[in-house]
């Protein structure tokens, strides 16, 4: 059991716990706010349906991440992707979208590859 100082040193003792105590909770507050995720729905068109198996996935980002973020993302794990990442368009929740765009929870991304043909 901690003892602590007695008299005028003891204010001084209990005010420094008190902002460690409040310094630990901060940090911790940060370090829940940077590990948070959210869920946004990718629906996939044209050829990357036929290479990615699937024609909506959902996926999981940190806070705050793009829509270019999202595509590093698939592009990592698929290299069709990967190939046509520069060409592929976005759209977030129907509107075309610039790779800046930051997402939301529950947005739904559309991917958009480059359509030829006559």
């Amino acid at each position: 059991m901690k003892k602590f100082p007695q008299g005028p040193q003891s204010r001084i003792w209990i005010s420094f716990e008190v902002r460690l105590r409040e310094d630990a909770k901060r940090q911790r507050s940060q370090q829940e706010s940077v590990t948070r995720n959210m869920t946004v729905r990718v629906l996939i068109f044209g050829i990357l349906v036929d290479k990615l198996g699937q024609r909506e996935l959902a996926i999981s980002l940190p806070d705050a991440a793009t829509a270019g973020d999202l595509l590093s993302m698939l592009a990592a794990d698929c290299p069709v992707v990967a190939a046509m990442r520069d060409r592929i368009a976005v759209a977030v929740n129907m509107e075309y979208a610039a790779r800046a765009r930051v997402l939301s929870e529950g947005d739904e991304v559309a991917l958009i590859p480059p359509v030829s043909g006559g």
